[in-house]
């Protein structure tokens, strides 16, 4: 008997059974063709930078509060695995298209 079923495995799907499963949590990932291979695939597996004074939805917040944590996480789970995920912290552009967005730059 699972304790966590998660839908989807992609990079998120994925880093939350990993999380929970060294917390001694039962999980089993499903997803409809190979892991990585869905959303995480046609985004090329980018984490999008994210500020989180400029976040005005919730999943915005919650990308702009988690992204300090990925290089530390990143560099964990290539320790844990023996595994280069590859993860590389390149910095992003963000083109201003009106005023009021160029008071927080």
């Amino acid at each position: 008997m699972m304790d966590v079923n998660i839908i989807g495995g992609g990079v998120i799907g994925l880093s939350i059974a990993y999380e929970l499963a060294k917390q001694g949590l039962q999980v089993a990932v499903f997803d409809r063709q190979q892991f990585g291979q869905e959303a995480s695939w046609a985004g090329a597996g980018m984490l999008p930078p994210a500020k989180l004074e400029c976040a005005t939805t919730p999943g915005g917040q919650l990308r702009a509060a988690s992204q300090p944590l990925w290089p530390d996480w990143s560099r964990r789970l290539q320790e844990e695995s023996g595994i280069d995920n590859g993860y590389l912290n390149c910095g992003g552009l963000h083109v201003a298209l009106s005023e009021d967005v160029t008071d927080w730059q």
